[in-house]
C-alpha cells in the first residue's frame, strides 16, 4: 500500500465517508498477482478473471467526493494554488 492509498483511507475514516477504493477494487487488484502466477504456470495461457461484484460494476454508484476521488478531479478540495510555500 502506498502513502496515497493510506492517506485516502485515513481521510475517509476521519470524515465518515466511504473510501475511494472499496473492497471489490482491492480484491480485483490483489487477484492480478495470483492470476498472473497461474497463467505463467500454464505457459502463458489465459485464465478467467473473477467478477467479484457479480456484474454490479456496470451500474456502479459514483465514488465519494474527496481529494482522492477516482471518478472526478475536485479542484476546490486542493486550495487555490496561490498559497506560498513555507
Amino acid at each position: 500500500m502506498d502513502s496515497l492509498c493510506l492517506s485516502a483511507f485515513v481521510e475517509s475514516v476521519q470524515k465518515g465517508i466511504l473510501p475511494p477504493i472499496d473492497v471489490y477494487d482491492t480484491a480485483t487488484w490483489m487477484a492480478v498477482t495470483a492470476l498472473s502466477e497461474q497463467s505463467i504456470a500454464l505457459g502463458g495461457a489465459p485464465v478467467p478473471f473473477p467478477d467479484f461484484t457479480h456484474g454490479a460494476w456496470v451500474c456502479r454508484e459514483p465514488g465519494p467526493v474527496s481529494r482522492y476521488s477516482l471518478d472526478d478531479v475536485h479542484t476546490a478540495l486542493f486550495g487555490s494554488g496561490t498559497e506560498e510555500e513555507p
